[in-house]
């Protein structure tokens, strides 16, 4: 159960942006039509802790949630790149910086603001 909660938690950011409401309560209730476990649906709804109260199931798909996301390269703000042999962190600004720096003064991808 915890782990068809913690692969299924997020899935309420893939539906059209024209429902209403929170990623984990359009989550929650599209895995109720598939999926009869309330622990399931139960951990997908609160593993945000914006409902009314949070259940054993919503602090557990909140940490692993929360684990999964410290991860190195869990998040498009920062990625990780073996330079010299090395395994640095660097952040994609630095990235855009460093790639602006190096185009030619007429690039269209400077001017653009790349």
């Amino acid at each position: 159960l915890a782990r068809r909660s913690g692969l299924l938690h997020d899935i309420g950011k893939a539906v059209d942006r024209e429902v209403e409401g929170t990623h984990a309560a359009i989550g929650a209730e599209l895995v109720k039509q598939w999926d009869k476990s309330p622990e399931v649906v139960l951990g997908i709804a609160e593993h945000h802790m914006e409902t009314d109260s949070v259940s054993l199931w919503g602090y557990i798909i909140s940490a692993a949630d929360a684990i999964s996301a410290s991860r190195p390269g869990a998040r498009r703000e920062s990625l990780c790149l073996l330079v010299d042999g090395k395994l640095k962190r660097v952040t994609l600004r630095r990235l855009r910086r460093r790639a602006k720096d190096e185009l030619p003064p007429a690039s269209p991808a400077r001017d653009a603001g790349w």
